[in-house]
């Protein structure tokens, strides 16, 4: 009757270790799917930290490509623009560059002589303001 009192006893210190042992097991179950919840969170997050990010940039190049190719432009235009004033610049400009130079002091459009007191070459329909009427 010892024996089987003991054996018993054994029985059911071996059940509650057995069910103390499940109990752990469980826990350290739950708490595992739980970290790993937060952790699939987490990198959901980085994930999309990183592409908002990646986003930004690639807009940023794009961004700086399309205002490098205006600056592009716009200094196109604006040399365009020099160019075409240059070109409508006053013939005295040019006289007083050429007489500085020493090349003459002739008109570069009609070949008119400049006098150094008077600039009025008349010869020159560049120079000549006049309107006639036609009709």
């Amino acid at each position: 009757n010892l024996s089987s009192s003991s054996d018993l006893s054994e029985t059911l210190c071996l059940e509650e270790e057995v069910c103390r042992l499940h109990q752990s097991l469980e826990t350290l179950e739950r708490e595992h799917r739980e970290h790993e919840e937060v952790l699939e969170i987490q990198l959901k997050a980085h994930r999309d930290d990183w592409e908002a990010e990646r986003g930004e940039k690639l807009q940023a190049i794009q961004d700086k490509m399309m205002a490098e190719s205006r600056i592009h432009e716009l200094e196109s235009e604006v040399e365009a623009l020099r160019m075409k004033v240059e070109e409508l610049t006053c013939p005295l400009k040019q006289f007083q560059r050429e007489r500085f130079s020493g090349n003459g002091e002739h008109c570069q459009h009609c070949g008119a002589e400049f006098k150094p007191s008077n600039y009025s070459p008349l010869n020159c329909r560049l120079h000549n303001t006049k309107t006639y009427r036609t009709s």
